[in-house]
């Protein structure tokens, strides 16, 4: 061992250090008293000198770290004499070792917690950004709008939300509006523009209440199969014009295949399914408009209820305007009867979160453009968002939502997802050539006449 090694060394000098020199006996007796005494002193003086050079020079040539604390040190040479070296010596040596070896072991693990400390940055809160009143993080203000935007398509009241974040009612109502347009196109892309096998499509209409004693009609469809909302429209009258416009946008979803359409007992859908679910062929013979060719395989029922007092009463009866019940049975689901519950409980919802819906209420809505957007905005949280109870796998118990039943996409959306949903821009149609042909009509066109010939 080092140390072994440094005492050993230490022991050696001290044993030479008390051994005087062997002297003649001739030369002793040259000497006087007096005279060995003073060899003596200075013997003695001489060999101390040697001594604390040499115990410098053991000292220096141990491989010993530099210590940081250099006023203990000076302390602990200024207290140690001279006399003293035999006994402090090993201690001294010692002590310098274990802070040599301490301070390697600092400067080979470095401490991680001060380097982690020193690395950490903390910014301040933007002007853009705001404090959780729940969780007290900083959010992004994007996080607030998908919230309001939640809150008002699960029914919350405008005014609510107004006091509760503390924004104005212009600010919350323009969100409102441009998730409604947002909502609108998604369902375009999505639902609108993919002709899908239909099955089994129940459609009926709501009454809203508008400001005035007026009112707005939504006539909404629905897949019985995956429970998809295929849209709606609206109307400030309940007639044969609204339908139509219903007929021609569940039209566009359908392929050509068997095809059973549930309504109530307003006649006006028994025309708009058969003039829109029939392709237009040229005549053989004669002028004149195309012929209708209906589709094969279309079945229409109709439940016929009665109201009274404007309460629905009952079920009067059940009938068949095209079809039999022979092919109703293959297209409707097992069990199931002629009936308008699916498209009702779909109502229901609706009511449910569209205030300007509720029967008893004192929201009013205003404006027709309004109850469409926020219409759009409802049925495709509907479609998109919303799991719903009877679509739940059988097997697996996992929960599905009406877009994910009808192929759409494979994954639930959150009303964040719906919202950051990127829509490819339509294509670009570039504008015809300017054309100098021909001459606009008009006096002030007309070519100038010679003066001459005017006279």
């Amino acid at each position: 061992m080092p140390d072994d090694e440094l005492d050993d060394e230490v022991l050696d000098d001290e044993e030479e250090l008390d051994e005087p020199e062997d002297l003649d006996e001739a030369a002793l007796e040259d000497l006087g008293d007096d005279e060995l005494l003073d060899d003596d002193l200075d013997v003695a003086a001489t060999g101390d000198d040697e001594l604390d050079e040499d115990v410098e020079a053991d000292v220096v040539e141990v491989p010993v770290a530099v210590v940081t604390d250099e006023e203990d040190v000076d302390d602990d040479e200024e207290d140690v004499d001279a006399d003293d070296v035999e006994a402090s010596l090993d201690e001294i040596l010692k002590e310098k070792l274990v802070v040599a070896d301490e301070e390697d072991d600092e400067d080979e693990v470095p401490d991680t917690e001060d380097r982690g400390e020193s690395s950490l940055k903390v910014l301040p809160k933007q002007p853009d950004e705001f404090v959780c009143q729940s969780c007290f993080l900083v959010k992004h203000p994007s996080q607030l709008v998908v919230w309001v935007v939640s809150l008002l398509s699960f029914g919350c009241p405008l005014q609510a939300i107004v006091r509760t974040f503390g924004l104005d009612e212009r600010t919350v109502a323009a969100w409102q509006k441009k998730a409604g347009e947002h909502a609108e196109a998604a369902h375009t892309h999505l639902v609108t523009t993919q002709p899908r096998d239909l099955g089994q499509v129940q459609a009926d209409e709501i009454r809203a209440k508008r400001q005035g004693r007026l009112a707005l009609w939504i006539a909404m469809a629905i897949q019985v199969p995956t429970r998809l909302w295929l849209g709606g429209v609206v109307s400030p009258s309940r007639n044969g014009k609204l339908i139509w416009h219903l007929a021609q946008l569940v039209r566009a979803q359908a392929l050509e295949r068997p095809l059973l359409l549930v309504t109530d007992g307003f006649s006006s859908y028994v025309t708009a399914w058969k003039r829109a679910f029939a392709t237009r062929v040229p005549r053989l013979k004669g002028r004149g408009a195309r012929r209708l060719q209906p589709w094969g395989g279309i079945v229409i029922g109709r439940v016929i209820k009665s109201y009274q007092k404007l309460r629905c009463l009952g079920v009067e009866h059940r009938c068949l305007s095209q079809g039999n019940w022979e092919e109703f049975a293959l297209l409707s689901l097992p069990g199931q009867v002629l009936n308008t519950a699916y498209i009702e409980r779909l109502n229901a919802t609706f009511r449910q979160r569209l205030c300007g819906l509720v029967r008893r209420g004192r929201c009013l809505l205003r404006k027709e453009a309004v109850l469409q957007k926020n219409m759009y905005l409802v049925g495709c949280i509907y479609n998109f968002c919303t799991p719903h109870q009877s679509l739940k796998g059988q097997q697996t118990g996992a929960e599905n939502t009406p877009a994910m039943a009808a192929g759409i996409t494979d994954n639930i959306w959150s009303i964040g997802d719906l919202l950051r949903y990127q829509i490819a821009p339509p294509p670009y149609i570039p504008p015809k050539p300017w054309s100098n042909r021909g001459r606009p009509k008009g006096s002030k066109n007309k070519p100038k006449l010679p003066q001459e010939a005017m006279v």
